[in-house]
């Protein structure tokens, strides 16, 4: 009998969503919270790895703290905290390969043998003939190698150095970027077990690992013990723990149809859904697209095999050196200025005085007129009627005075008539009491008559004490309102 196979709706759908192996990317809107401003856009990685409350990342040369991810949105508020930021860029930077890697060890090696030989200006001229390098470039390589040169030790294609101050620890290793990072992952897994979280950064030269207790015998045991074939197995421990591991995770299980491609996912939710398909082919796809992309696990066997048979020298030495130090100091061209206090909150107070409100006579009810928050009189009364019986809302609910007259005429109202009514009521009596402060209060977001009486009430020094207790309430309603009924 011969197999019939036909097409169904939810076959032509899964065909025609993925005729592309791109992944289906979406970007995320950065708006500073102080004025409301767009800021940039992020990418889905970077917001599935990193974008939780409190992270500072740096966009635009500044850096900025996450105050909420609200939707495709990322509220966000300038931040002095560069020392943790990490930089916002969107997409991937180019690897540099293990080739590359290995030519600027050997080159280090070329620079260091020769200077024992030569002069600095006949050394930059062997540079310069043989790299095909300018005057400029070929000063600055030698000056770093010299400087290296006098804390000791050149790491370079076949030495490797291993360098420690407080609880930083760097392996200089020329093994490329995925070949650093398949080497820090694997130590890091290993060291893990034993101290405790490690942090790790890597690029094409070190790995850099943030310990919480120092102990170079641990690295020593890593390097000189650990089997090449254990390699992979430790790297899939890693791996499958892994924030990188969950961003791609999303992709693959999209591509095999597991996740709708719109779906909206949070950390939780994702997590459950790893657990379920632990082991499965979804599973398994996204370790073999993580080792194939980010990865390089045959660099990092054989260069285990070269250190276990003596054929890489690796030396251990206390202090940092020129070439340590240029991999963790801080990159100038990402770190904007520091904002201090007070220009935070000129900023939020500057946009907070441009913004309209309405004022509504609920003695009258015909007298309505919008106002920008800087243009308040200092005694808010009724422009007909000279009331001071005045209600703010905002300057679109235009239907607001309706509810009004309705209510001086005693005409019965709806439920929500009244809800509304007796909010704009509220607010009355706070102008009464406090006049535009009150207003100024009202026509921050997220503050309400309640909210509002609270810090209305609240004993200020300075009337920056003030509005920084608005912007306090402003970035509270901005966290906890996607928790909202």
């Amino acid at each position: 009998m011969a197999l019939k196979i036909k097409s169904t709706r939810k076959g032509l759908l899964y065909y025609f969503q993925n005729l592309s192996t791109i992944p289906d990317v979406r970007n995320y809107s950065v708006i500073n919270l102080l004025n409301n401003e767009r800021i940039g856009t992020l990418d889905e990685e970077f917001v599935a790895l990193h974008a939780q409350e409190g992270v500072t990342f740096i966009i635009k040369g500044e850096p900025w703290r996450i105050v909420a991810v609200d939707g495709r949105r990322i509220f966000v508020e300038p931040s002095g905290d560069v020392d943790a930021a990490i930089p916002g860029w969107e997409g991937d930077l180019i690897p540099v390969p293990f080739e590359v890697a290995q030519e600027v060890g050997s080159l280090r090696r070329f620079i260091s043998d020769n200077l024992f030989k030569y002069s600095k200006p006949e050394v930059m001229e062997k540079i310069m003939q043989k790299y095909h390098v300018d005057e400029n470039s070929a000063k600055k390589m030698v000056g770093i190698i010299a400087k290296q040169i006098k804390y000791g030790i050149v790491p370079n294609d076949k030495k490797v150095l291993v360098e420690n101050q407080d609880n930083i620890l760097i392996l200089h290793t020329c093994l490329g970027t995925k070949g650093n990072e398949t080497l820090g992952r694997m130590l890091s897994t290993i060291l893990a077990a034993k101290i405790g979280s490690v942090g790790l950064r890597t690029d094409p030269y070190r790995v850099i690992l943030h310990l919480q207790i120092m102990d170079t015998d641990l690295i020593e045991d890593a390097l000189f013990k650990t089997k090449p074939e254990d390699v992979e197995p430790l790297l899939e421990l890693n791996l499958s723990n892994s924030r990188l591991f969950q961003w791609r995770f999303i992709h693959v299980a999209k591509r095999f149809g597991v996740i709708r491609k719109d779906a909206e996912y949070g950390q939780t939710w994702l997590s459950k859904i790893i657990d379920l398909y632990q082991k499965t082919p979804v599973w398994e796809e996204t370790l073999r697209e993580i080792k194939t992309d980010k990865l390089d696990v045959d660099v990092v066997k054989d260069f285990l095999e070269k250190i276990q048979k003596k054929e890489i020298n690796v030396i251990f030495k206390e202090g940092l050196s020129p070439l340590g130090k240029l991999g963790i100091k801080k990159r100038a061209e990402l770190i904007g200025p520091e904002k201090p206090e007070l220009q935070v909150l000129d900023i939020f107070e500057k946009r907070l005085n441009e913004k309209r409100v309405r004022l509504i006579c609920l003695n009258c009810g015909d007298w309505t007129r919008t106002f920008r928050v800087k243009d308040l009189p200092s005694e808010i009364r009724c422009g007909k009627c000279k009331a001071k019986l005045i209600g703010v809302v905002r300057p679109s609910q235009i239907e607001a005075q309706r509810i009004i007259k309705k209510k001086l005429k005693e005409v019965g109202l709806t439920t929500e008539e009244m809800r509304r009514f007796d909010r704009i009521e509220k607010t009355s009596n706070l102008i009464i009491v406090y006049g535009p402060r009150a207003v100024k209060a009202l026509a921050v977001r997220g503050i309400g008559p309640k909210t509002a009486t609270r810090i209305l009430r609240g004993m200020y020094d300075s009337e920056k004490d003030f509005v920084k207790a608005l912007l306090n309430a402003e970035r509270q309603f901005i966290r906890t309102k996607r928790f909202w009924g």
